[in-house]
C-alpha cells in the first residue's frame, strides 16, 4: 500500500473548486497537478480589463467575509481572510418605482423593519413576521450544509443536520502545479488512471478529480460510458439553468454617491433577448476604486436569459447585431435613471451565455449550474453524487454537483472531496491556516 505522500491526484479544472481541492490535497500530503484548458486559473471567478475599466464577471456577494460567520474558517484556511479587504454594505439593494418611491433592503434587519413599517404601516404585523424570520435565519449556519461530505454522513449525522435546520425551514493558486492544457480522460479496467492531452502526452495519477463542467465531464470526457440514469436525467433539460446576459459599461462619471445596487421597476415592460422585462437591476462598483480610473465608474446590468435564444443565432451576423441592439435598449433605460449617462459611456462590453461557454467551458454558459428554485432546493441540500458507481478513483466537485453553486459552496466542495479521500485512505484530514 502506498504511503499518502506517494499518492498522486490530478485535478481537471483550475476554478475555485479545483484550486481549493489542490490546496487541501497538499495540506494532507498528496502530490497534485491541476490541468486547465484556459491560460489562467479562476474559472468562472474572473474579470476582464477593457480600456482602463475592469469588469467583474463573478462575485456579487460572498458568504463568510466576517469573522464568526459561516465559511469564514474556509477562507482562513485558503489564505483569503485577513489578506483581502472585504466591503460590507449597509444596503443590500434598493427597489425604485417610476414615481420615485424607493424601498431599501437594509443589511440590518432592525433597520429594515423600521423602514418597511414607515412605507406601509398597515402591514406592520406582516413586516414583523418577515423580519423575525430574517433574524431567525441569520442564526442558521449555512456552512452546516457543506461542512461534512454527504458520502461520509451517517443516519445520525443527517438527523443532527435536520434538527439544526428545523427552526429555519418554516421562516424560510496557493498549492499545486498549474498546467494549461486541453485533455481527454484515460481509463483502464473501469478505473481512472490519468489524463491524455490533445498532443497525446499522458499523465497518470492514483486519483482523478473533475472540477470542470459537469456536462462535458459526463458526456464528453467520459463519453457517456459511466453515467447512471439518476444523474443523466438532471441534464435532460427539465431543470432551469443559470444562464445570463451581462452588459458592462465604462462611464466617464463618478457614481460613488449613488446607491450601489438598484432594481428599477418599469412603467411598461421592454423586450430584451426575446423576453419581457418588468425590471432592470443596475450595479456600480465605485466601492472598489481599482476597477475604474479616477472620476470614472463601472456600471453593470445582469439579466437571466435563455441559452437557446443566443445559440440559434451564434456564428451569424445577426448575433453581433443582437448584442448591439440589446445593449442599446439597456443604455436607453439607464439614461432615464442617470440622465445624460448615454453621453458619458466610453466602453460597452456584452457577455452572453455563449461568451461564458466559450471562455469557461460551462454547459449553456451557466454561471452557477442550475438555478436555485423550489424544485432544486432539496437537491442543493442533498447534492449530486460525487463518484460514479462503475468508475473507480474518479470524483466530481463544483457547481454541477452542488446545485445553486456560489464561490464558498464550490470551495467547500473541494475541501470535502479531500476529506472523503482521506477517509478512504484511513488518514486523519487536517487543514492548515497559513501564517499572516
Amino acid at each position: 500500500m502506498k504511503h499518502k505522500c506517494d499518492e498522486t491526484i490530478i485535478i481537471i479544472g483550475a476554478g475555485i473548486a479545483g484550486l481549493a481541492a489542490g490546496c487541501y490535497a497538499q495540506m494532507n500530503g498528496y502530490r497534485t497537478q491541476i490541468f486547465e484548458m484556459h491560460d489562467r486559473p479562476g474559472g468562472l471567478c474572473t474579470a476582464w480589463q477593457r480600456q482602463g475599466f475592469i469588469f467583474d464577471g463573478c462575485i456579487h456577494y460572498l458568504f463568510g467575509s466576517a469573522r464568526g460567520q459561516p465559511f469564514y474558517q474556509l477562507w482562513e484556511e485558503l489564505g483569503v481572510a485577513g489578506q483581502q479587504q472585504f466591503v460590507h454594505h449597509d444596503e443590500l439593494l434598493r427597489v425604485s418605482k417610476p414615481d420615485g418611491k424607493t424601498l431599501i433592503v437594509y443589511s440590518n434587519p432592525d433597520r429594515l423593519e423600521q423602514h418597511l413599517k414607515e412605507i406601509s404601516p398597515i402591514d406592520r404585523r406582516l413586516i414583523s413576521d418577515l423580519c423575525t424570520g430574517i433574524r431567525t435565519f441569520t442564526r442558521f449556519d449555512l456552512s452546516l450544509l457543506q461542512q461534512q461530505p454527504k458520502a461520509l454522513m451517517q443516519l445520525g449525522d443527517w438527523g443532527k443536520l435536520a434538527r439544526k435546520m428545523l427552526p429555519f425551514i418554516c421562516p424560510l493558486v496557493r498549492w499545486g502545479n498549474l498546467s494549461a492544457a486541453e485533455f481527454a480522460e484515460r481509463f483502464q479496467d473501469h478505473q481512472a488512471i490519468g489524463v491524455r492531452l490533445y498532443n497525446n502526452e499522458t499523465c497518470d495519477a492514483d486519483r482523478i478529480i473533475s472540477a470542470c463542467d459537469g456536462h462535458n465531464t459526463l458526456f464528453g470526457l467520459l463519453d457517456r460510458q459511466y453515467v447512471p440514469r439518476e444523474i443523466q436525467r438532471y441534464y435532460d433539460g427539465h431543470l432551469p439553468i443559470h444562464s445570463q446576459l451581462q452588459v458592462s459599461l465604462g462611464v466617464n462619471r463618478d457614481l460613488s454617491n449613488e446607491p450601489h445596487w438598484t432594481t428599477h421597476l418599469l412603467n411598461e415592460p421592454v423586450v430584451i433577448a426575446g423576453e419581457k422585462r418588468y425590471e432592470i437591476g443596475v450595479k456600480h462598483y465605485c466601492f472598489d476604486p481599482s476597477l475604474a480610473p479616477p472620476g470614472k465608474s463601472v456600471l453593470m446590468v445582469v439579466l437571466t436569459t435563455n441559452y437557446d435564444y443566443w445559440q440559434r443565432i451564434y456564428g451569424r451576423s445577426i448575433y453581433d447585431a443582437e448584442e448591439i441592439q440589446e445593449s442599446q435598449i439597456i443604455i436607453d433605460l439607464l439614461d432615464r435613471f442617470y440622465p445624460g449617462i448615454k453621453n458619458d459611456i466610453e466602453f460597452v462590453d456584452v457577455a452572453t451565455p455563449l461568451t461564458y461557454e466559450r471562455y469557461t467551458g460551462n454547459w449553456q454558459g451557466s454561471s452557477c449550474g442550475w438555478l436555485l428554485t423550489k424544485q432544486t432546493l432539496p437537491l442543493s441540500i442533498k447534492g449530486l453524487p460525487k463518484t460514479l458507481p462503475k468508475l473507480r478513483n474518479f470524483y466530481a466537485i463544483g457547481q454541477w454537483v452542488e446545485p445553486g453553486g456560489s464561490v464558498p459552496v464550490v470551495a467547500m466542495s473541494g475541501r470535502n472531496i479531500i476529506q472523503q479521500i482521506c477517509r478512504e485512505d484511513k488518514q486523519t484530514f487536517r487543514s492548515i491556516t497559513p501564517e499572516k
